[in-house]
């Protein structure tokens, strides 16, 4: 009896961690298609992510003539293409190998718009 009792209590935290762990995944993407929201160049209208923050105003409209568009590098105002494109290419390829963490988090919508601006 001692031994089945373990074996269901065992069982019993092993379901809870993994419900915990899913959940703590899904809060952390959210997070991160947020991160990239509030790192984009150009208008906030344009943005069709689906993640409003309405704090931000458009930003780097037009800069030497060159069209807005792209991520800031590390919060400030420049941009670089190394960093951007590997980060990028690091978001696709997570959305390949796991589609249904994004969409079961409802973050679908956010990456591809991501990917698209």
């Amino acid at each position: 009896l001692a031994a089945s009792a373990m074996s269901t209590e065992s069982e019993m935290d092993t379901s809870s961690r993994r419900a915990v762990s899913a959940q703590d995944y899904s809060t952390a993407l959210t997070y991160s298609m947020f991160f990239y929201e509030v790192q984009k160049a150009g208008s906030r209208a344009s943005s069709v992510s689906g993640i409003d923050v309405s704090w931000k105003g458009d930003t780097v409209m037009e800069m030497d003539g060159a069209l807005a568009g792209g991520f800031f590098d590390a919060g400030d105002s420049v941009q670089y293409s190394l960093p951007e494109g590997f980060s990028l290419t690091m978001l696709a390829w997570g959305v390949l190998e796991f589609p249904g963490g994004y969409t079961r988090s409802g973050n679908m919508r956010a990456i591809v718009g991501h990917l698209k601006h």
